[in-house]
């Protein structure tokens, strides 16, 4: 999916993120806010920090994907859904 569609998705509920496919190795994570901190960086649910800002590159990438910003969050997260 391209970033739009991916912050899309990652706003949709509090425990979502979303990454680029080839960050999983890193366990990076962002997560699009409406605050002062614009785009957050995760890793392992911890924040790294605010503002983050893409290169061009990750603009106009198609390997975005939405994901829990960390485990603990994903489980909790599909008890609620469930």
């Amino acid at each position: 999916m391209n970033i739009q569609q991916a912050t899309r998705s990652a706003t949709l509920n509090h425990y979502l993120g979303m990454r680029r496919q080839l960050w999983r190795k890193d366990k990076l994570v962002l997560k699009p806010t409406d605050t002062q901190n614009c785009t957050e960086m995760y890793r392992e649910g911890k924040i790294l920090s605010s503002r983050w800002n893409p290169n061009a590159e990750d603009l106009i990438a198609n390997d975005w994907e939405v994901c829990a910003i960390n485990s603990e969050e994903l489980d909790y997260f599909r008890k609620d859904k469930y």
